[in-house]
């Protein structure tokens, strides 16, 4: 039998969910500024979609980056 999900943010109501908190949406990106899947999260599915909305508006505010800049890294000849 498989174990059910707790997601964060209805176990903790405090957590903010807001583009006014961008380091608080920086721990749901990956590597490469992408949006990570709710199964890494361990976040539930109501709470998915209000990460995914609140990281799209911080990201067309100019709060957290589209993509990653690869001028950030030195390539060595």
């Amino acid at each position: 039998m498989a174990r059910k999900m707790e997601c964060k943010f209805c176990k903790d109501k405090g957590l903010p969910i807001s583009y006014k908190a961008p380091w608080a949406l920086t721990m749901f990106l990956n590597s490469e500024y992408g949006i990570k899947s709710r199964f890494l999260t361990k976040t539930c599915n109501k709470h998915q979609r209000l990460l995914e909305k609140e990281i799209k508006r911080a990201r067309i505010i100019g709060l957290l980056p589209f993509v990653w800049h690869h001028s950030q890294i030195e390539i060595k000849e």
